[in-house]
Order: C-alpha cells, then sequence, then structure tokens
C-alpha cells in the first residue's frame, strides 16, 4: 500500500497523519512566503463506483492467492440486495437485484481491497517525481489519499494540466 493512503493503513492514526502533514507543509510556506495552492478531490460515491472487473485486476496486480482471488470473485457474482415494500408483495424476481459494481461497505475486506484498487493512482503520481519538497534533497510530497480523498499539491497539478 502507499505511503500517501492514510485510509487503511495498519498502526496509522487516521486522519492526524494528513493534517499534520498539511501543518508542516503550512509552516514551511509561510516561513519561506511562498504560496502554496492545491487541489482536493472526494469522489462521489467512491465505493459504490469501482468496477467489479478492475477489483478483480487488483486481487491479480498484488499476487492475491489465486484461490482467494477466485473466491472473491465467485461472491461477487452472487452479490445481490432485495427490495421490499410493505403495501405490496412481490415475486422473488422482482424484489431482487445483482450488485454488478462497486464494493459493500460494512465488512472487513472492503477498506482494505477498496484501497488497493486506487493504490496503482497512488504509483503513477509517485512515479511522476512531482511535489511538494520540504528542502532540499528531502522526500516530495507527491499527493495525499485517505480512503477516497485525495490531496494534489500545486506541483502535481501541473502535472496533470489542472
Amino acid at each position: 500500500m502507499s505511503r500517501a493512503q492514510n485510509g487503511c493503513r495498519g498502526g496509522g492514526r487516521g486522519t492526524k497523519e494528513p493534517l499534520l502533514i498539511d501543518a508542516v507543509i503550512g509552516k514551511v510556506v509561510k516561513r519561506n512566503r511562498r504560496n502554496l495552492s492545491a487541489a482536493w478531490i472526494d469522489y462521489k460515491k467512491a465505493f459504490d463506483s469501482v468496477p467489479h472487473i478492475w477489483l478483480k485486476k487488483v486481487l491479480e496486480l498484488y499476487k492475491v492467492d489465486c484461490t482467494v482471488r477466485d473466491f472473491l470473485g465467485q461472491c461477487m457474482g452472487q452479490w445481490s440486495t432485495i427490495l421490499c415494500h410493505l403495501s405490496e408483495r412481490m415475486t422473488a424476481a422482482e424484489n431482487h437485484i445483482r450488485i454488478r459494481r462497486g464494493i459493500f461497505q460494512g465488512d472487513c475486506l472492503s477498506p482494505i481491497w477498496f484501497c488497493l484498487s486506487l493504490n496503482p493512482l497512488s504509483t503513477l503520481l509517485e512515479d511522476s517525481g512531482r511535489g511538494f519538497q520540504l528542502r532540499r534533497g528531502g522526500t516530495k510530497m507527491t499527493h495525499l489519499f485517505y480512503m477516497d480523498d485525495l490531496k494534489l499539491p500545486p506541483v502535481a497539478l501541473i502535472l496533470w494540466n489542472c
């Protein structure tokens, strides 16, 4: 998992780490009298929008055991929900709706699987070589993720022509 993803990292402090990083960057910018702009991207209905084919591909990319991949693929094929209306009786065929996109929320695997689905984007941003550098020769912050919330510093914005 990318270091920039703070959403489901073991031993992480959740949103505190990105806030601390923001505070440090703010102090450096103020001390050096530099301008700073950034973009925040929040994916709308993020968990609901990940295609199942991509969820399967991510498991393959990260070399998850094929038995686990097959099991999760079969489970996804059976995901469904049922609509019930109190005043009308519906047949089983009418109220059974298959889930063809997205990932369930509420189980323990979903957050890490979701974060893995966004991890290739983190890799692209990290490999770009662009980012906010606190000091010469220091580490560059290319972006920050907290689950589906993405923050891009200005140099990354230039890279993506924003």
